[in-house]
C-alpha cells in the first residue's frame, strides 16, 4: 500500500517508515488517512485525488513543518 502527505511525499511500506508519517501517526492520525489507490485504479493520470479539506491535522504546526 502506498501512503503520500499533503506535500506529495510518498512511501510504499517498505524500510522504515518516514519521519512525517511517523509523527502523523504518534499525534492519532490512522495510517488509512494517508493510504492512496493503485494508479490503476486513478482516472486523474496515475495520481489518485486526495480530499485534504477534512484533515484534523491541517493548518497545525505538525502539517506544514518539513522534516531536516
Amino acid at each position: 500500500m502506498r501512503h503520500r502527505n499533503a506535500f506529495g511525499e510518498t512511501w510504499d511500506g517498505k524500510g522504515d517508515m518516514p519521519q512525517w508519517l511517523n509523527q502523523a501517526e504518534s499525534a492519532g492520525q490512522p495510517l488509512e488517512h494517508f493510504a492512496v489507490a493503485s494508479a490503476s485504479k486513478s482516472t486523474n493520470r496515475g495520481h489518485a485525488t486526495i480530499d485534504w479539506s477534512r484533515d484534523p491535522l491541517a493548518g497545525a504546526r505538525l502539517a506544514t513543518v518539513r522534516p531536516s
